[in-house]
């Protein structure tokens, strides 16, 4: 059985009733290769059967901008952490939640079995023990917009 996408709107919806504000997101009108898209982070979802079926990632920029959100920080700490190489810990752990968060418009998609979401990771992390990555069968770009010192940057769901 394969595992349907959410749409733009389930997508957003499910950012701004987290988020408690509108997160302009917009769908990506291209799909660089896995090498030119840079995701730096990755939360395996898996089903009840304990399979990993789908992902949600996000590089840089997009992770930034959705956990600083969460967390409700002001643009001067979100332009210090996007000097940062990578996110501190309470930045994945907010990006997990809203990873998480994430799964509730894939779990609402008619026919999709019920699936969880691991813990974000750093893709290079997740990404050897999940070869399939390279080669899914469904894949929908979203764009989060830049602000102030955070580029605009890119949030992907993708299925096994």
């Amino acid at each position: 059985m394969g595992y349907n996408l959410p749409e733009l709107k389930a997508v957003a919806d499910n950012l701004n009733g987290l988020l408690g504000q509108a997160v302009p997101l917009s769908e990506a009108k291209d799909a660089p290769s896995w090498d030119e898209l840079g995701c730096t982070y990755a939360s395996l979802c898996i089903n009840d059967k304990n399979q990993e079926v789908a992902a949600i990632l996000a590089d840089l920029p997009a992770a930034i901008a959705l956990a600083g959100r969460m967390l409700m920080l002001p643009q001067g700490a979100l332009d210090e952490h996007a000097a940062a190489p990578k996110l501190d810990e309470s930045m994945l752990d907010a990006l997990s939640e809203i990873f998480n968060n994430l799964t509730k418009a894939l779990n609402r998609v008619a026919g999709n079995p019920h699936i969880r979401s691991a813990a974000a990771r750093q893709t290079s992390d997740v990404a050897p023990s999940a070869s399939w990555l390279g080669e899914v069968k469904a894949r929908r770009d979203f764009v989060t917009p830049g602000v102030g010192a955070v580029a605009s940057g890119r949030l992907v769901v993708v299925a096994r």
